[in-house]
């Protein structure tokens, strides 16, 4: 797949289709038909590298996220911005940095940037295709001390899940300002991802360790060591029984969660 002019800064799967997604530095966003090669789209927009980004549940949209501090809403047939959400006018809105990392789930969006904030915004889809979505700002969480590296929104969206090189996992009910607990690591955290059908949420850490949370109640139920260096990812098998987790040592790990 050939497109890009710079490095690819992260890549996903439509979630019903044959089709690839990928960010670049070069400010763009990139489209093909994995089973031709062929190019769908190009996303352009961004006035800085696309950092982060997915389709949304039902793959009628495209959100993304950039070092130019904004999160911009995408048509993937038409290949138009329909939603950019930023603070244009420095007036505290939106993010103040650059940013790491989304979710989307429904119609709830979560980024977190380099500026230590967590933003959760509602993109409103009308029923109507003559009316465009809208985003509106619910909530800017402020209580990490460091750059927001990892968040996450339930698949049920009853919770929404952050964490920072501040070596702290926050919990949040969707509704409330304030986290329902904190989880801490002995580094910066790096990933967080939650399990398909349990209430866990999975950690990875610069500390080396993957660690599994109870999330209704922050209770650790298991903590993984093995890898002998950062660990930077971790992603969940969609029936839930392993995950998978990537580290700096350059070896990737499965484990087995815990049982029910």
């Amino acid at each position: 797949l050939e497109g890009p002019s710079e490095d690819i800064t992260w890549i996903c799967w439509h979630p019903k289709g044959d089709v690839v997604l990928a960010g670049s530095t070069d400010m763009s966003t990139w489209m093909w038909n994995a089973g031709t090669g062929d190019c769908m789209s190009v996303l352009s927009g961004h006035s800085g590298a696309v950092t982060c980004g997915k389709f949304s549940s039902d793959g009628k949209l495209v959100v993304t996220g950039s070092e130019d501090g904004s999160a911009r809403v995408w048509s993937p047939k038409t290949g138009a911005c329909v939603v950019n959400m930023q603070d244009s006018k420095g007036a505290g809105t939106f993010h103040q940095a650059g940013i790491n990392c989304l979710d989307t789930c429904g119609e709830l969006l979560l980024t977190g940037s380099q500026d230590c904030t967590a933003i959760l915004t509602m993109v409103s889809l009308p029923a109507s295709a003559d009316v465009l979505p809208t985003g509106k700002v619910l909530f800017i969480h402020q209580h990490h001390q460091d750059s927001v590296e990892g968040v996450a929104i339930h698949p049920s969206l009853r919770y929404i899940a952050t964490c920072s090189l501040d070596a702290r996992v926050m919990v949040y009910e969707p509704s409330a300002e304030s986290p329902r607990f904190v989880c801490q690591h002995q580094a910066g955290v790096t990933k967080v991802t939650w399990h398909p059908t349990m209430d866990w949420l999975v950690s990875a850490s610069l500390d080396r360790t993957v660690k599994v949370w109870d999330g209704r109640s922050g209770a650790a139920l298991a903590s993984w060591t093995g890898h002998k260096d950062a660990v930077m990812d971790v992603a969940v098998s969609s029936d839930g029984r392993q995950c998978v987790s990537g580290s700096d040592d350059q070896r990737a790990l499965v484990w087995r969660f815990p049982q029910a």
